[in-house]
């Protein structure tokens, strides 16, 4: 059913509901006007009465409207208290999407606000600034970095400071780089390596060179190539300690008499295993020994529980992934809901209007129960440490009944010997507060 016509019936059905209220109402006045001794009305007169035009849906609507806010207006002028209503207790307009749209945005807001006040934060704390290029994009290919000593800062022409190098140092240098100078080392050409320079330089000699390349050329290199030459110079350094290592450990190995005896099963399993990380292969070998609990399941348990795709699905996801992801995601959902409780505690203390009148002094009629604080706290004391040594006290008697092993066996006596013992006792107290 189209919702205009649906419309349309309830609209029918309402306004032929309001016409028979109508007529019962005035049926219901005209019988009470009678009255048991009323005389019959006539027929011209129900005629006239009959031809009175009908109420619409709309009169009658606005005249329940009214008749409600006067029996609104009689309820509230009854009403003497006054509550004082929060404005974020109110009824909200609009639908709920948009409310919550707007919220997100909010949300937003407040985060990018936070962000920008802790960068200001940490700008008015830390003075250093460092200088940035604005528009930076390296140049390859044509474009090429000239790195001349002019560009040398004039601090480092200011240093007077010349360290003191030992004679092996300046051997392993010569040897190395052949007198070359740092900054000629760091723009020479990238063809040209470490290796090729050492040998170069021995069989030219000491002194300054270029390794065959033109004095102008040498110094006019792209970025790309002096990281390429300093990839290479790392790359002889580590092997150069890789094998100045590998000398040190043979020559320890020499000394040692010890030769201990491996059998060839404990090699295989080395071999097999290898290198484990534990953190890697925690969740494997739980999943593992899940996977042969399933496959090899108690022959006495008849139970079987049917696990459905779902619950196979969390439980694979569970274990998946490294576990530093694993903890990266457990620190972000802390930090969720740690945002998450924040913002609720502020959004309660916001809504709450309750303010406690407080005083500054203290009232006359509120007088202290304690006179004298210091004799009051010296009191507390006492009574803690009286209550200290009678728990000592009774912790050492009953340590020392524990190392008792004997415990007799008492027989309760019966109720007639009890009530004779309980008369005599009574009989016994008064003579004792005579004598």
């Amino acid at each position: 059913m189209p919702p205009d016509a649906l419309e349309q019936k309830l609209r029918g059905l309402i306004s032929s509901a309001c016409q028979r209220s109508l007529r019962q109402t005035a049926t219901s006045q005209t019988s009470s006007r009678r009255g048991p001794s009323a005389q019959p009305v006539s027929h011209a007169k129900r005629t006239l009465e009959y031809a009175k035009p009908r109420e619409t849906l709309q009169q009658y609507n606005e005249r329940m409207r009214a008749l409600q806010e006067e029996r609104e207006a009689r309820e509230l002028a009854r009403c003497t208290f006054t509550p004082q209503i929060n404005g974020g207790t109110e009824r909200r307009k609009g639908m709920a999407h948009e409310r919550l749209y707007n919220h997100a945005l909010d949300k937003q807001e407040r985060e990018q606000g936070q962000l920008y006040e802790s960068e200001r934060l940490d700008e008015e704390i830390y003075t250093f600034k460092p200088q940035l290029v604005a528009h930076y994009t390296p140049k390859t290919g044509v474009g090429r970095t000239t790195i001349r000593m002019t560009d040398v800062p004039d601090d480092m022409k200011e240093c007077v400071f010349r360290p003191k190098l030992s004679p092996t140092s300046e051997r392993i240098c010569q040897e190395k780089f052949g007198g070359i100078n740092v900054f000629d080392r760091l723009t020479g050409n990238s063809d040209v390596n470490s290796n090729s320079t050492m040998k170069q330089t021995s069989t030219s000699g000491p002194g300054p060179s270029t390794s065959g390349l033109e004095p102008e050329r040498a110094k006019h290199v792209s970025t790309s190539d002096s990281f390429a030459m300093f990839l290479s110079r790392q790359e002889y350094v580590s092997a150069k300690k890789q094998m100045t290592a590998s000398r040190i450990n043979q020559e320890e190995l020499r000394n040692c008499t010890f030769r201990p005896q491996i059998s060839e099963t404990s090699r295989a399993i080395a071999e097999t295993l290898g290198a484990r990380d534990p953190l890697y292969e925690r969740p494997i070998v739980s999943r593992s020994r899940v996977n042969d609990a399933a496959l090899d399941p108690d022959a006495e348990a008849s139970f079987q529980p049917r696990i459905n795709g779902r619950s196979r699905r969390l439980a694979s996801a569970r274990f998946s992934g490294p576990v530093f992801d694993r903890l990266y995601q457990d620190s972000e959902t802390q930090h969720r809901l740690e945002l998450m409780r924040q913002q609720q505690a502020q959004t309660e203390a916001e809504e709450c209007t309750f303010q406690p009148r407080r005083f500054a002094t203290q009232p006359e009629h509120v007088v202290s129960r304690i006179k004298e604080y210091d004799s009051y706290i010296d009191a507390r004391k006492r009574a803690q440490e009286l209550q200290a040594r009678e728990k000592a006290d009774r912790d050492a008697a009953a340590e020392d009944l524990s190392e008792c092993t004997f415990q007799p066996k008492i027989i309760k006596a019966p109720a007639s010997i009890r009530r004779i013992v309980d008369e005599l006792r009574r009989s016994t107290k008064p003579d004792a507060g005579s004598a």
